[in-house]
């Protein structure tokens, strides 16, 4: 899990990979309080190609929300 992670409803939220063939995505998942992935379902967070393009967009949404970041 790289980049900055923030906290949503309670929850940690980040970027990360999800490999759907043929290509790998990324994505915006929470983690439940068992460990599981689940992920954020919402219109400015769709999977992406890549990393980089994921973590904006989550960065840009977290700022619109003013989301604290998690440590």
């Amino acid at each position: 899990m790289g980049g900055k992670k923030y906290l949503y409803r309670g929850h940690v939220v980040f970027v990360g990979s999800l490999y759907e063939l043929p290509v790998e995505t990324f994505r915006t998942y929470w983690m439940d309080n068992d460990g599981g992935f689940h992920c954020v379902n919402v219109k400015g967070l769709p999977p992406r190609k890549t990393r980089i393009t994921a973590q904006k967009d989550l960065d840009r949404w977290a700022n619109v929300r003013e989301l604290k970041e998690a440590m």
